[in-house]
């Protein structure tokens, strides 16, 4: 699998392969994005402590600058409600 993350320090993404069996931990606050480039299936599990409350999603702009394009608010409550 790939994953895309915004380094905001460098304001720019940065992309690394993530193997079978591996795991990666990281503060609130860290935009990233996950797909499978691989041939075969993948699964990836996504596990937030505390739970996250909404999700926002973003592009990158020509200028390099990430733009929230929508923000949801997050459990069975509240699934598929946008927010702002």
């Amino acid at each position: 699998m790939t994953e895309h993350r915004w380094d905001a320090g460098r304001a720019r993404l940065r992309t690394r392969t993530l193997t079978a069996g591996r795991d990666v931990g990281f503060p609130a606050g860290h935009v990233h994005d996950v797909l499978n480039t691989g041939t075969e299936p993948a699964v990836s599990v996504h596990a937030y402590s505390p739970p996250l409350s909404a999700m926002s999603y973003y592009e990158v702009r020509p200028d390099g600058r990430l733009l929230r394009t929508r923000t949801e608010l997050t459990g069975s409550e509240h699934a598929g409600l946008a927010v702002g």
